[in-house]
């Protein structure tokens, strides 16, 4: 199979990834289903799922509020906004994209909807990151954005001729932005100015459409491909340092593991793998069986007994969260199978059922419990006593919750 037949297949899957549903000849109608954006500042869990944004108090699981209060139809362009990227947190602010095209500014206190910035039609499917007093984010057209955190008027926007989706968050690195295109490169931009400094690869190679983080390192940025390859890159001379092949799409954000000098990631294959920062040579690899690694690794330091753990959650609905030493990647004896509840009618009987469900969104630890957000059942986020694994509680999303 050529490359560019590749390509279609992938472009394909991308779309089948998010569950979009389009009708044609008609106004659009477009449903969006993906796993929630998870952040925690402070004492406050804020949750993007669905067709709310819910910041939750982490001491008494209830949510101090919610946004937007009144919702209508069923999470679409035409019946509502739905909401699965990571909010951003300010001393006063939560900055929070939806599937339709806003870029929404809420007082951190009450939830109340200080402004919205719109993206001409484009959503945005990694949310926004904050650096000083500046938002930035891209979105499904490639067009990356600067936008003025208190007014929310636009800086600037930047899009490069030829650009495809950007699906990720960027980094800001010593006042310059790297992102990562659908089209197949990576972008360094003026954080400022907004004018791109350089891209990789300059020409058109064909190296595999990207929709990761990048993980910006001490001179070198780290990001994958749909060409199932991870990237040591230079970033004074854009020089290839290393590539690793590994199975499947490269989508998890790696991470470093300073203690062991690793890059560890993940790929669709279920693959967890752990890479020599300096020379991109396998040190250990993970198999999840029947599972996806889509988002970063997490790693913990445990003290009863004292040792260090990483977390993986995984697509999959049989043992979606593993824990590994990060030193060999063998597993703990224990792994966790996440169950949510299910409510289903039967002549207008209620029946509720506990069945597996999967877990794409990376864990957060909070205050000794692992927090667990789940896209499918009654409720859209776990916690688990960090040591026992056993839960603690859950969020129930209905009004009065």
């Amino acid at each position: 199979m050529n490359r560019s037949m590749r390509r279609f297949l992938l472009g394909l899957a991308l779309i089948a990834s998010l569950s979009l549903v389009a009708c044609a000849n008609t106004a659009a109608i477009l449903t969006a289903s993906s796993w929630p954006g998870m952040t925690v500042e402070g004492d406050t869990i804020y949750l993007a799922s669905g067709q709310r944004v819910y910041a939750i108090n982490a001491e008494t699981t209830f949510a101090r509020w919610r946004y937007p209060l009144e919702v209508s139809g069923g999470g679409g362009i035409t019946g509502g906004r739905a909401f699965y990227a990571p909010p951003a947190v300010t001393e006063d602010k939560v900055i929070i994209t939806d599937f339709v095209d806003n870029l929404v500014a809420l007082d951190r206190e009450t939830g109340t909807e200080l402004w919205i910035y719109q993206t001409n039609g484009e959503r945005s499917i990694g949310g926004p990151i904050i650096e000083g007093d500046t938002i930035y984010l891209g979105d499904s057209g490639g067009v990356l954005h600067a936008v003025d955190l208190d007014s929310g008027e636009p800086i600037w926007t930047f899009a490069p001729e030829g650009t495809r989706g950007i699906w990720a968050r960027p980094t800001i690195e010593d006042g310059i932005l790297y992102y990562t295109s659908l089209d197949r490169h990576l972008y360094a931009v003026d954080a400022e100015s907004g004018e791109m400094l350089w891209r990789f690869p300059e020409g058109d190679e064909d190296i595999g459409a990207m929709a990761i983080t990048p993980l910006v390192l001490d001179g070198v940025v780290y990001f994958g491909t749909f060409f199932n390859e991870l990237y040591a890159l230079d970033l004074e001379t854009q020089e290839v340092l290393w590539t690793y092949e590994a199975t499947n799409w490269v989508w998890a954000q790696p991470i470093y593991d300073a203690e062991n000098d690793l890059i560890i990631s993940g790929d669709l294959d279920g693959q967890v793998f752990a890479l020599e920062r300096d020379s991109g040579e396998l040190v250990w690899n993970f198999e999840i069986l029947a599972g996806q690694v889509v988002e970063s690794p997490v790693l913990v330091e445990l003290s009863d007994p004292e040792r260090r753990l990483l977390f993986v959650t995984s697509g999959t609905s049989q043992q979606n969260l593993h824990l590994l030493n990060p030193a060999t990647g063998e597993p703990e004896e224990r792994s966790v199978t996440l169950e949510g509840d299910f409510t289903t009618s039967f002549l207008f009987f209620p029946n509720t059922s506990e069945r597996a469900v999967p877990v794409y969104t990376a864990p957060i630890i909070y205050n000794n419990v692992i927090l667990l957000a789940a896209h499918q059942g009654d409720f859209p986020l776990y916690a688990l006593d960090i040591e026992s694994l056993v839960e603690a509680w859950h969020f129930d999303p209905q009004p009065g919750n």
